[in-house]
């Protein structure tokens, strides 16, 4: 049975970004009967089953000033059961009744869109409904990139799509597979990788002392943006919230000024920068692929390592040195290497014919399977190399539609589906393909604009929509 609370009294509205809705109680009072929980976290209570769900009070709706499409519900609840926000097409994450202050994110909204809100508890087979209340959400700001989606079948993926490009319309967004945009970061100094967490997004920014890495939280606001002097462009994160990151190490060699290598440093939480590996330490630089590039204005383009895949259960990494076409395996405990390419002193071997050649965006899928980028016969492709008998072989391979020179790199996903999500670098496309190699979505960005990255996004507010 589902009841609906008595209206109380709503408030003079002095925002137009906020909408208060005062329900009164209605009922007899309930009291709590279970322990606190966190947010998003149902809890069974050991009540009795005919207890009537609690009446959620105070029940207000924000939309965000930062992402218009972003709205935030709160409302008072004590007593046992679960609540949460509903609307049509759609229900927020489920809390635990007795957190006594809820509130939620609401994600995935149209723009401009009037929407009907109502909070429901329950408990057993009682359930009550507040009074609906309407909030209108914001609009999608200007320089937004526009994906014109030309191909989408049956077996592609519905969940969320994060992604980033630069050039003519730097953000980075969250997306659907028809290309509608419902969360945005506009930012001119975008450059390079991001991570979403459950809190929000976390991604580099270009500064003149190298990069800036910046937290934004999913309601829009900066949490915080500290400077990585020299770092490269990719980076990943540790359970603890410290990051490991590439860094640029340039030195004068031989004849030259000065050689790019690469480094990996560490973000502890207070600050503290300390270096954990360093290629220097493991090669002598010799002009490959790239070493004339104008990439650095002030050194030879050595290794340009573009890719860093941090395991925090293990505190390991693997590093992409693209222009060396090598990979390393650090311990990031210990600076050691572990395994890596036999150019590194590792036993890592390819299968005749199946060499890497301009990895980009490797990834670890097992300990024994790899997902990246790697060029073959000139073109880029999305590989996926697993290692049997002491040698990587290439055992699954795609590329674009229409063929991706290898200087374009790109970024690959593997969903949970099984089906492989690919950003093919400088051509502003994007698609996915499933295990069998059929493109199952296939969309090109506009105005000219250049991709960053693309992944699957299923955490924080985006896992219940």
């Amino acid at each position: 049975m589902i009841r609906h609370a008595p209206v109380g009294v709503v408030s003079d509205m002095t925002s137009p970004l906020t909408l208060l809705f005062l329900l009164a109680c209605g009922g007899d009072a309930v009291s709590d009967l279970g322990d606190s929980a966190d947010t998003g976290t149902a809890v069974t209570h050991d009540t009795a089953s005919d207890a009537p769900a609690p009446v959620p009070t105070e029940i207000s709706a924000e939309v965000s000033p930062y992402v218009g499409t972003v709205v935030r519900v709160r409302w008072t609840i004590d007593g046992p059961g679960t609540s949460q926000v509903l609307w049509d097409g759609g229900e927020s994450a489920v809390l635990d009744n007795s957190i006594g202050d809820a509130e939620v994110l609401l994600v995935g909204l149209d723009p401009d869109a009037l929407l009907s809100l109502w909070v429901r508890s329950q408990h057993g087979d009682d359930a009550v409904d507040s009074e609906p209340f309407e909030v209108t959400t914001g609009a999608l700001p200007q320089g937004l990139p526009t994906l014109e989606v030309d191909l989408l079948a049956e077996g592609a993926d519905d969940g969320w799509v994060l992604g980033s490009t630069q050039g003519a319309s730097p953000a980075v967004f969250v997306m659907d597979r028809d290309g509608r945009i419902v969360w945005w970061h506009v930012d001119d100094t975008l450059y390079g990788d991001f991570a979403p967490t459950e809190d929000g997004l976390v991604f580099l920014g270009s500064n003149p002392a190298g990069r800036t890495l910046h937290t934004i939280s999913w309601w829009g606001e900066t949490v915080s943006s500290v400077t990585l002097k020299d770092a490269h462009h990719a980076f990943g994160l540790h359970d603890d919230g410290s990051v490991s990151f590439i860094a640029t190490d340039k030195r004068a060699w031989d004849t030259y000024d000065r050689v790019a290598g690469d480094a990996i440093r560490h973000l502890a939480v207070d600050g503290d920068i300390t270096e954990t590996w360093n290629v220097w330490d493991y090669l002598e630089p010799v002009p490959a692929s790239n070493w004339d590039s104008p990439y650095y204005s002030d050194a030879e383009d050595w290794t340009h390592a573009n890719g860093l895949d941090v395991d925090p259960t293990d505190e390991t990494a693997l590093i992409t040195l693209t222009n060396v076409d090598a990979l390393a395996l650090v311990d990031l405990q210990t600076g050691a290497l572990l395994e890596g390419s036999e150019l590194l002193g590792g036993t890592w071997a390819t299968a005749a014919g199946e060499a890497l050649d301009f990895p980009h965006d490797v990834h670890r899928l097992d300990a024994d399977t790899l997902l990246m980028t790697t060029a073959v016969d000139g073109e880029t492709v999305a590989a996926e190399y697993a290692h049997v008998d002491g040698v990587w072989s290439r055992t699954w391979q795609h590329g674009s539609i229409e063929p991706v020179s290898s200087s374009a790199g790109g970024s690959v996903d593997r969903l949970a589906s099984g089906n492989t999500l690919i950003g093919w670098g400088r051509s502003s496309a994007v698609e996915e393909v499933t295990a069998d190699g059929d493109v199952v979505w296939h969309g090109t960005f506009l105005r000219g604009a250049a991709l960053g990255g693309f992944e699957g996004i299923d955490v924080g507010p985006w896992a219940t929509r």
